[in-house]
């Protein structure tokens, strides 16, 4: 994963909302190439910013994994963020 992309993602939420917490969900296939491919991206929690999931798909979209050896691979990953200043 490429954390420090994700956490400039979420950096321009707490730019309108400092305080702002949630929950991104991300669920991808790795294809057998290694690309991500039917990628879908939820927020919840207070994360209000309409840029945040097209933001977090574009760095998610980019991802480069090895080659799964016995094919597909589901992936779930759910990112808990929170600011610093709570």
């Amino acid at each position: 994963m490429n954390f420090p992309k994700l956490r400039a993602c979420y950096e321009g939420q707490l730019k309108k909302d400092a305080s702002a917490t949630g929950t991104v969900s991300s669920e991808f296939i790795i294809d057998e190439e290694g690309k991500v491919a039917k990628l879908d991206v939820t927020v919840s929690g207070a994360l209000t910013d309409p840029a945040l999931a097209p933001c977090w798909t574009a760095v998610l979209k980019a991802l480069q994994f090895p080659h799964p050896e016995m094919g597909k691979v589901l992936v779930r990953y759910p990112i808990a963020v929170e600011s610093e200043q709570r």
